[in-house]
């Protein structure tokens, strides 16, 4: 049986989200607010179980690594860790809320709750509820993997030899191209185009291209940090560089944007193709299902709007939080 890390903390951050939507209906229904506190209550017993792995022998979190992977367990109870640097190691860090004092207040019903739930449950609560008082701005950030794990995995995620591409953040650890990973007979290795594996039709594939929604999520934490913590908080380079949170929003924005700008060769989204070299056909833009993290170029269905016209919402949060 696998236990998987981002599936687990995709159920902690729908807890989160769940939580919010409970607050934004109670403005104007007050009774929505103990549905808010359930909420709360369910993103921290995932949380704490997670980072206490479940009582299990073998975590989520690899110490050595600065990395979250999906455990394997076997029926005569050997555990171990699969050491795939894939987006499952990503995910936890999406699971990131902050809730301000000040509206905190607006809230006293949900307000005593969150509090007898942090007294209550102080060991539980300690790692993944925490209290941040910094200038004029008070109150709790509520996160599924501690700063200091976050931290590391961003790290990884801003690494050229790992997940940041020219165009993006990969699916998949560029690691991985020079080391495959071999399990239970299978390989799994660095595929930056389409897939050469028969996998849901051959079409989709995660082991290395870019993909909106999660560039979109990682964009969407690092503006969650640059609201709580500011240029205080800075990320260090595996080159010694340091960079706030909002600059490297801002370089992943033009990573992302950069695919769909016009060249002397083209756009990349078009990987030179003739016909869109063509001036009344070059000026149309497709949004593909995802791309070449290297090049730029489009794969997959080469109109889907649903998910990678999450772009244009990039273009508009980056200019709003620099202005």
């Amino acid at each position: 049986m696998i236990e998987q890390s981002d599936s687990t903390a995709w159920m902690a951050l729908f807890a989160l989200v769940m939580m919010r939507t409970a607050l934004e209906i109670a403005k104007v229904d007050p009774v929505y607010e103990v549905m808010a506190s359930k909420y709360l209550r369910h993103f921290a017993l995932i949380a704490n179980g997670f980072s206490k792995g479940f009582n299990r022998k073998v975590n989520n979190w690899s110490e050595e690594d600065g990395f979250f992977y999906d455990v394997m367990r076997y029926p005569d109870g050997k555990e171990e860790q699969i050491k795939i640097k894939s987006l499952v190691g990503v995910v936890p860090t999406f699971a990131f809320e902050w809730i301000d004092d000040k509206e905190l207040e607006k809230f006293p019903e949900f307000s005593y709750l969150f509090k007898r739930l942090i007294r209550r449950m102080d060991q539980m609560t300690k790692d993944v509820v925490v209290r941040i008082e910094r200038g004029n701005k008070s109150g709790y950030l509520l996160v599924l993997a501690p700063m200091e794990r976050l931290e590391r995995v961003l790290q990884k995620i801003f690494d050229r030899d790992e997940f940041l591409a020219p165009y993006g953040i990969r699916s998949l650890s560029y690691y991985h191209k020079d080391h495959p990973v071999h399990f239970n007979g299978q390989i799994l290795s660095y595929e930056p185009n389409e897939s050469t594996q028969r996998i849901m039709g051959g079409n989709s594939n995660w082991r290395g291209p870019v993909w909106l929604p999660i560039n979109y999520m990682v964009f969407d934490l690092l503006l969650k940090i640059d609201e709580v913590f500011g240029d205080e908080w800075k990320l260090k380079y595996p080159t010694g560089e340091e960079h706030t949170a909002i600059a490297l929003a801002n370089d992943l924005k033009n990573r992302l944007t950069s695919m769909f700008a016009e060249t002397d060769k083209g756009r990349p989204i078009y990987g030179g193709d003739p016909l869109f070299l063509k001036p009344d056909m070059g000026q149309y833009l497709q949004f593909f299902e995802y791309f070449n993290p290297d090049t730029g170029q489009g794969l997959g269905a080469s109109h889907q709007t649903g998910w990678t016209a999450l772009i244009a919402n990039i273009i508009i949060r980056a200019s709003r939080a620099t202005s």
